[in-house]
């Protein structure tokens, strides 16, 4: 009988910025429908917060 492995998955080594931009990818981070209210964040398309979705819009930057 073998033993797990304990070594990190393949898409873990690398650039650690690539590997936060792909974990991110997956999110609903930066999204323009969430919304923030009693201390909570909140979907305004209620959606679960957390996995993107169909829906997701990236939050529009401003020029400063």
């Amino acid at each position: 009988m073998t033993q797990p492995s304990n070594a990190l998955p393949r898409y873990c080594y690398g650039d650690p910025a690539d590997i936060i931009d792909r974990a991110e990818q997956r999110t609903c981070a930066g999204c323009a429908h969430i919304e923030h209210a009693f201390g909570r964040d909140y979907c305004g398309k209620a959606k679960p917060l957390g996995k993107r979705c169909k829906l997701y819009q990236a939050l529009k930057q401003e020029n400063s």
